[in-house]
C-alpha cells in the first residue's frame, strides 16, 4: 500500500482548490461581461469591450496566481531557468508527441462532432491574432503550468507517490479543459509536462514545453502548418518522424540529472539521512 504523507495537498485538498480557481473565474469574468456590455450599449463600438475582455483575460490570472502563492502559502518559482539543452529537449519531446499525437489519437476524435462553444470561442480567438499569441501562447502555459505542476503535483507529490501524483495532477488538467478532443490531449500531455517537471525540478522549462505545443496549435488552426487530421489523413512518415522524436527526446530528459545546487530547500530537508525517502520517477 502506498505511503502518504501529511504533508502537501491531498487528492481531495486539490479538487477543492481547483473547483475555487474555476469558481472566481466564473464570477469575475461574469461580472467583465456585464461590463463589456453595458459600455458596447452606451459607446455603440465593440472594440472598447473586445480590449477589456483581453485585459480581463491577463488580469485574472495574475491574480489567482498571486492568491495561490501568498494567500494559500504555496511556493513557486516562475524564473527558475536551467540549462539551454533541456529546452532543446523540450523541443524535441512536444514537436515529437505532436506528429505521433496528431497522426493516431486525434484521427479518431476528429470524427466526432465538436461543442459549437469551443468552436466558436476559439474562431472568435484566431481573429484577434495578437489576442490569440498573447493567450495561447503565453497566459495559458504560465497560468496553467503554475497551477499544475508548480502547485498540484509539487504538493501532491510530497503527500503520494511521484506516480500517483503525475497522474492526478493530469487528470485535474485534463478536466478543465471541459471537453473530449482537448481533455484527450491535455491527459498525455499532462503526464509529459510533469515528466519534465518532476525530472527537471524547472517549472519554466514546463512553461516553455507547453508554450511549444501551443505554438503548434496556433499555427495548425491559422493554416500555416498541417500535420496528421489537419492534412485529412494519416501519414507514416510524419509518425515515423515524431516515434523517434519522443524516443530522443525521453532517452536525453530520462539521464539529465540534478544539480544539487538547483535542488530546493523541501527536497534537500527530504534527502537527509534517516528519513523515510519516496522513490524518484524512473
Amino acid at each position: 500500500m502506498e505511503k502518504v504523507h501529511n504533508e502537501g495537498l491531498s487528492i481531495w485538498g486539490s479538487i477543492k482548490l481547483l473547483l475555487w480557481v474555476y469558481m472566481v473565474q466564473v464570477v469575475l469574468a461574469f461580472v467583465v461581461g456585464i461590463l463589456v456590455g453595458i459600455i458596447n450599449v452606451m459607446t455603440s463600438s465593440e472594440t472598447i469591450g473586445f480590449w477589456i475582455l483581453d485585459v480581463s483575460q491577463i488580469l485574472i490570472p495574475i491574480y489567482l496566481i498571486n492568491h495561490v502563492r501568498h494567500k494559500r502559502g504555496f511556493e513557486f518559482d516562475l524564473l527558475d531557468l536551467t540549462s539551454a539543452s533541456l529546452y532543446i529537449i523540450a523541443l524535441v519531446l512536444i514537436s515529437g508527441y505532436r506528429l505521433v499525437y496528431d497522426n493516431s489519437l486525434a484521427l479518431p476524435l476528429s470524427s466526432i462532432e465538436k461543442a459549437k462553444f469551443y468552436v466558436n470561442t476559439f474562431n472568435k480567438i484566431l481573429c484577434r491574432p495578437i489576442t490569440a499569441i498573447l493567450l495561447t501562447c503565453v497566459v495559458a502555459p504560465v497560468f496553467e503550468e503554475t497551477l499544475f505542476r508548480g502547485v498540484f503535483l509539487k504538493q501532491l507529490s510530497k503527500r503520494y507517490s511521484k506516480l500517483t501524483a503525475l497522474t492526478i495532477s493530469s487528470l485535474l488538467f485534463a478536466l478543465i479543459h471541459f471537453n473530449l478532443h482537448q481533455s484527450a490531449n491535455a491527459v498525455l500531455l499532462g503526464f509529459i509536462f510533469g515528466f519534465i517537471y518532476l525530472k527537471t525540478n524547472s517549472l519554466s522549462l514546463s512553461i516553455f514545453a507547453h508554450f511549444v505545443n501551443n505554438v503548434y496549435g496556433l499555427l495548425m488552426g491559422y493554416g500555416f502548418i498541417s500535420i496528421g487530421v489537419m492534412g485529412g489523413s494519416l501519414s507514416f512518415y510524419e509518425l515515423s518522424i515524431g516515434i523517434i522524436l519522443l524516443v530522443v527526446g525521453f532517452y536525453f530528459l530520462q539521464k539529465t540529472k540534478l544539480d544539487p545546487q538547483e535542488v530546493p530547500a523541501e527536497i534537500a530537508v527530504e534527502l537527509e539521512p534517516n528519513q523515510d525517502v519516496k522513490e524518484p520517477l524512473a
